[in-house]
């Protein structure tokens, strides 16, 4: 009886880690509705252009939807998400103008949750480098490419809530996009270290193309991106503009990893 009562403690415990991890990032102002209501709530990825404590002075770029003003700029300053090129994932409502009917710029928007996405440049490997990258399983879910990044939505295993898993994406030294426009590359995972037994929630990473192979000059389509997954195959995805369906399966799931962290 006595063993049966700590596994039920320790499951409590685990499931109230949990939601407090997946309540990270709620504006506790909001009080238009349940925030998992996906009729009223849009989400989108978005980078920190400029940031102004004044609500509607902050602009924001939505990978999908282009420029916004944010009329609730706290949240981003809570979330240490207040600086010019820090990347979000967020769910938002539209809102008014805060400066009257006679306003004239973007739309506004209010964010209501938040993530702050782990955003990191393309890292290439020479032949007589270090492989610092790992090849610990990942399991890749889906993509969003847009106008400046590379999102990927992916998982992976830990146990240990005090260590840094590292993610990259790797490609060769002086690699340079196919006839085809696309770029050959590695979605590599480092546990260091971290015993692999309990599965994250979906997590995030962005890589900026504007430093990647092709983009400046135009070349650059797409990726062919390879990666070692669960059941420790290689795995091949392609990653371009024409592959709707792939953009399209990008989750938004609100449950942060909760075992792990990531660099």
């Amino acid at each position: 009886m006595k063993k049966h009562k700590t596994t039920i403690l320790a499951i409590l415990a685990v499931l109230t880690l949990m939601s407090m991890q997946a309540c990270m990032g709620v504006d506790d102002d909001l009080s238009d509705g349940p925030l998992m209501d996906n009729t009223a709530y849009k989400a989108d990825l978005a980078t920190i252009t400029t940031f102004s404590n004044t609500p509607g002075e902050t602009l924001i770029d939505r990978d999908n939807e282009g420029q916004a003003y944010v009329v609730n700029p706290a949240i981003l300053a809570r979330n240490e998400v207040d600086s010019a090129g820090s990347r979000i994932f967020f769910r938002y409502i539209y809102e008014e103008s805060p400066f009257g009917p006679q306003d004239s710029k973007a739309p506004y928007v209010r964010i209501t949750e938040l993530q702050k996405v782990l955003t990191k440049d393309l890292d290439t490997l020479g032949k007589e480098e270090e492989d610092v990258y790992g090849q610990d399983p990942i399991n890749y879910i889906a993509y969003n490419l847009s106008k400046a990044y590379l999102t990927l939505q992916f998982q992976i295993y830990g146990s240990n809530t005090t260590i840094k898993h590292r993610i990259s994406l790797v490609a060769d030294e002086g690699a340079t996009p196919d006839a085809n426009g696309l770029l050959s590359v590695e979605l590599r995972h480092n546990a260091e270290g971290d015993r692999q037994e309990f599965i994250s929630q979906p997590g995030y990473v962005s890589f900026p193309l504007s430093d990647i192979p092709g983009y400046k000059e135009g070349t650059l389509k797409g990726f062919k991106m390879e990666y070692l997954s669960f059941n420790k195959e290689k795995k091949t995805v392609t990653i371009s503009y024409n592959n709707s369906k792939a953009t399209k399966d990008f989750l938004f799931a609100w449950e942060a990893p909760y075992n792990t962290k990531i660099e």
